[in-house]
């Protein structure tokens, strides 16, 4: 039975990438037993992407990574391109969890639609594409899914549009050189930024930062400025 963790031939993780080829591919990745830091080898068996490794102290571990290695590696190419291209903010991730301020008064403690309303027409005006971030918790905003949708299409009629899923890494697949090539990060603050799936997943930032920042509803609102909507 294969499953998370299952061990493989030492040899599987000590392939070397081919030059030109983009699989087999050598990166770095985590031990899921003890997150340290450990040599990793991505590669094909029977059209699947694997990923292979070994920890000193756990030992090996083998992945499925992707079902279709012809995507996966054209995946690859693309990111390498794009890493590339960029230089300064092209895309902002905004939070929006509805079309209606009850919504944000239970999700985030304050009226927040007018806010997220000129966000999202001041980073148009300046060129910076916004991708929508819903939070959808049941009872209490899974009946704005539709309404974020038609808002999304009638917003962005002559801008392109994407619906898609984001790919979580895990301690598992992680993956050293996406997080390090990673164009959404989070913003602490105190000023630091976090790749996201280091925020995440594998060293998991967000709970150090939760631990400093973090303080009950009741706190926050009273240490707000006088006259602060609330």
């Amino acid at each position: 039975m294969t499953s998370l963790g299952s061990m493989v031939n030492r040899s599987s993780v000590d392939v070397e990438a081919t030059e030109g080829k983009i699989l087999p591919r050598r990166t770095q990745s985590l031990c899921p037993e003890c997150l340290r830091v450990v040599g990793a080898t991505l590669h094909e068996a029977g059209g699947r992407v694997f990923m292979s490794k070994r920890c000193p102290t756990h030992g090996p571990f083998r992945e499925w990574i992707s079902s279709d290695a012809t995507f996966f590696q054209l995946m690859i190419q693309r990111d390498m391109a794009t890493a590339r291209k960029v230089a300064g903010l092209n895309l902002a991730y905004l939070q929006f969890d509805g079309l209606s301020d009850d919504v944000y008064q239970k999700t985030r403690g304050e009226p927040l639609l007018d806010l997220k309303l000129a966000a999202i027409e001041n980073l148009y005006a300046v060129g910076i594409r916004t991708v929508l971030v819903p939070t959808i918790a049941k009872g209490v905003n899974d009946d704005q899914l539709g309404r974020i949708l038609r808002f999304a299409i009638e917003r962005m009629r002559h801008r392109p549009m994407l619906m898609a899923c984001m790919h979580f890494q895990d301690a598992y697949n992680y993956q050293l050189d996406r997080v390090q090539r990673c164009l959404v990060h989070y913003a602490a603050p105190d000023g630091r930024i976090y790749p996201f799936c280091s925020y995440n997943s594998g060293p998991c930032h967000r709970k150090k930062v939760e631990a400093r920042f973090a303080m009950p509803l009741e706190q926050y609102l009273a240490a707000r400025p006088a006259g602060a909507s609330r």
